[in-house]
């Protein structure tokens, strides 16, 4: 596989991922359906009467994580009573820390080094994230599925699913060859448009 060209294995380890979530696809909207079945997952009724429909029982939305323009949407649409929860008692609590979120995320799933090289790394490109909505994002029209929207998810998951990689190989030495044998492109991308993009000045915002 390492005489291979580096798209080529960078498009393997995608394909080899995608089909890897289908499992946690099919447990857990199996669960949503089990659970719906006997109104489990009912949210009840509006002021108005009518159903608010079955979305209590529902962990995953895969549209909006196959699809997510920014790591929220990423982080939210997978495993969202778990997202909801290190969101109110781990991020709130710790004064927005991303480490101590994401640590804790590591923390909860094992005690494979694979688990702590993947969350330790969300804080980096979480960074990049918020720097490039405070100072690139106004300089372009907001909207789904514009140019800059299409730029911002093709790159969301470029970024990503190199490093989830580390997750799924679970090792210290399985994750950190797979890392080298992408060059560590992720890491440095963001390190690097960090630093270039904090040189950029902050648009002013419009007066209303």
């Amino acid at each position: 596989m390492l005489s291979k060209p580096i798209l080529y294995r960078y498009a393997y380890s995608w394909i080899a991922l995608f089909f890897i979530r289908g499992k946690y696809y099919f447990a857990w909207k199996n669960a949503e359906g089990a659970n719906n079945i006997w109104h489990a997952g009912f949210n009840g009724f509006d002021d108005k009467g009518e159903s608010k429909g079955f979305t209590n029982c529902s962990n995953m939305d895969i549209i909006a994580f196959e699809t997510a323009p920014n790591i929220k949407t990423f982080s939210a649409a997978w495993n969202k009573r778990t997202a909801h929860w290190l969101a109110h008692y781990v991020y709130m609590r710790t004064g927005g820390s991303l480490a101590a979120t994401y640590g804790m995320s590591a923390f909860w799933h094992g005690f494979y080094p694979g688990y702590y090289m993947f969350f330790l790394s969300i804080p980096i490109a979480t960074a990049c994230e918020r720097i490039g909505k405070k100072k690139i994002s106004p300089r372009f029209p907001s909207g789904n599925w514009t140019v800059y929207d299409i730029i911002c998810r093709l790159s969301t998951s470029l970024i990503l699913q190199n490093m989830i990689m580390a997750f799924q190989l679970l090792s210290w030495g399985w994750g950190y060859d797979y890392y080298k044998s992408q060059y560590f492109f992720a890491h440095i991308v963001c390190i690097v448009f960090y630093f270039a993009v904090s040189q950029l000045p902050t648009p002013k915002k419009k007066e209303q």
